[in-house]
This record gives structure tokens, sequence and C-alpha cells, in this order.
């Protein structure tokens, strides 16, 4: 009995220690972008659309959910953005600092 318990053991760490080694970590890297659409309330929508896989080089448009109707546009890409409730407010994230020393990229910005 010990002995079925002590290889259940080891098949068991081996299992956990083959799929750790064949995954490897992507914590910390930047993700590509990618096209996407939020909305807080669902009466506004931005849309995102980037033009390179890496950057801020992209376009968005802020849209009226019922009638389909553009409210303003912009020339830049993040990947993340809130849209606030009213549709005329909108919270830009990223991309990361990559200054550490000066921090001459790094700025926060209300539109």
């Amino acid at each position: 009995m010990k002995i079925a318990k002590s290889v259940y053991s080891i098949i068991l760490f081996t299992i956990c220690a083959v799929i750790f080694i064949a995954n490897p970590l992507h914590a910390d890297s930047i993700s590509p972008n990618k096209p996407y659409s939020t909305s807080k309330n669902r009466k506004f929508i931005v849309e995102m659309r980037p033009k390179a896989p890496y950057g801020e080089e992209g376009n968005g448009i802020v849209k009226e959910t019922a009638t389909d109707r553009t409210l303003w546009k912009f020339d830049w890409y993040a990947p993340a953005t809130i849209l606030l409730n009213n549709g005329s407010d909108l919270i830009r994230f990223g991309p990361w600092v990559s200054d550490y020393q000066g921090l001459t990229d790094f700025v926060v910005v209300f539109l």
C-alpha cells in the first residue's frame, strides 16, 4: 500500500512538472494589439482598431449604439479604454512605460 502511494505521488509530480515546463510563462510580456469594442452602459460604444501588432498606431470611433451615429473619432490606439456613461469622456490605459530611469514616457491623460 505504501509503495502504491509513493508511485502515484511520483507519477503525479512528474505530470505536473511536465505541464509546467511545457507551458512557458508569459507574465510581464507585452501582448499584441487587437481590435476591440467596449461599452459601459450600452448607450455608447468605442471601437478600437490597431494598425500594427505593437505600438499606438491605429484609430478609434465613439458611436451612439441606438442610431449607430459616429460621435467622434481619434487617431491613436490604446490596449484598454473606458468610455464613460456620457459618451464624451474616454479614459485611456497603456502602453507600458519603457523609460524606467527618467520616466519621460509616463503621462496621465484625461480627454
